[in-house]
């Protein structure tokens, strides 16, 4: 620790260009301007650097060491490390400002870090060693550099709902569906001040309840704004409560199925009872164990494999159902998404997933 006291994250002002700006994640909020990054940087000897896209890291003659950008959030945020590559404002103020969100990411992904399971960050320091550069200078830099306290949590729920919101109980009959959307202590309670009742959207409520309480095909169409995928999540809710079974949504875009998932799902979740939901997709999009232990088995030749190999064990411990499209814009292990999902022959049944 004591020559790795500046971690500086570093990006350049124009596109193109080579004036950089870099704030020090150590060393409180401190601005550095490095004419460029070939040498040890002005007022921080020794200096970590965060900057750059690819794989390739770099020492310094000083001891200084240069990681990119890809590594970096590979390891501190393995589900989203795909990053914005724009350059800084030439604008100083919009710069620093830039910097300074970056540092608040950058803090989350090391308090991450340091909650893995123990066995897994020696398992990573192990498969970096011997390699160069030396990578275990940055993992003991995020183990020992001082932190800020936590953000504390918002009193408001995600979903903009405090916790004393009085909820009317979701009934189960096709006209109490179709009042409780229009009824301010029942749908009028998720969306708070938001709030304003949609008769089209009750009307259709009453016809999907119906249709799901006699078993029979409905087809419905609706203008936009009516607030259709509501219409008909609402009556699905209320029937999967009165029976404790499941239900399937089908989408025809992507757009619809994150925007149920993300958005309508979470603003539902007081009516669900504990009750959970998941994206359901081919078997092509989910990781075989097959693939898995291939991939975990494979020789690391070089400094580029073993950064891979840990990237991949991080990002399997954050993955909820090893999904293809969390790997499909990794900076890293985007390139060996057909290897990891599209096998040359079929999966063993019992030892998918």
């Amino acid at each position: 620790m004591d020559r790795d006291r500046h971690l500086l994250l570093a990006r350049t002002r124009l596109p193109g260009g080579s004036r950089w700006l870099a704030l020090d994640l150590v060393g409180g909020e401190r601005i550095f301007a490095p004419a460029d990054l070939r040498g040890p940087v002005a007022g921080a000897p020794g200096a970590i650097v965060v900057a750059g896209r690819g794989e390739e890291c770099r020492e310094h003659p000083d001891g200084g060491l240069v990681v990119s950008e890809d590594v970096f959030w590979s390891l501190l945020e393995p589900l989203g490390a795909a990053w914005d590559a724009e350059p800084l404002s030439a604008d100083s103020v919009e710069a620093e400002t830039t910097l300074r969100q970056l540092r608040r990411r950058a803090l989350d992904g090391v308090r991450h870090w340091r909650v893995r399971d123990e066995g897994l960050r020696e398992t990573c320091r192990g498969i970096l060693r011997g390699h160069r550069p030396d990578l275990n200078r940055l993992l003991d830099l995020l183990d020992a550099m001082p932190l800020p306290a936590a953000a504390g949590e918002s009193a408001e729920t995600a979903t903009g709902t405090t916790a004393a919101t009085v909820l009317e109980p979701l009934p189960h009959d096709p006209d109490g569906i179709a009042a409780w959307l229009g009824s301010a202590t029942g749908l009028g309670a998720v969306y708070g001040p938001r709030y304003g009742a949609r008769w089209e959207q009750a009307d259709m409520a009453r016809a999907v309840a119906a249709a799901l309480g006699e078993q029979r095909t409905l087809m419905v169409e609706a203008g936009t704004g009516v607030g259709k995928t509501l219409a008909y999540l609402v009556p699905v809710i209320a029937a999967i409560l009165a029976g404790d079974g499941r239900a399937v949504v089908s989408t025809n875009t992507r757009a619809l199925q994150q925007q149920i998932l993300d958005h309508d799902l979470p603003l539902l979740a007081p009516l669900l009872a504990g009750k959970r939901w998941g994206l359901l997709m081919g078997r092509r999009n989910y990781l075989c164990l097959r693939q898995r232990q291939a991939y975990l088995s494979r020789p690391l030749e070089n400094f580029a494999d073993a950064v891979r190999a840990v990237a991949f064990r991080l990002w399997l411990d954050d993955s909820a159902a090893g999904m293809r499209e969390e790997l499909a814009d990794h900076p890293l292990l985007g390139r060996d998404v057909a290897a990891l999902f599209d096998a040359a022959d079929l999966c063993l049944p019992g030892l998918c997933y």
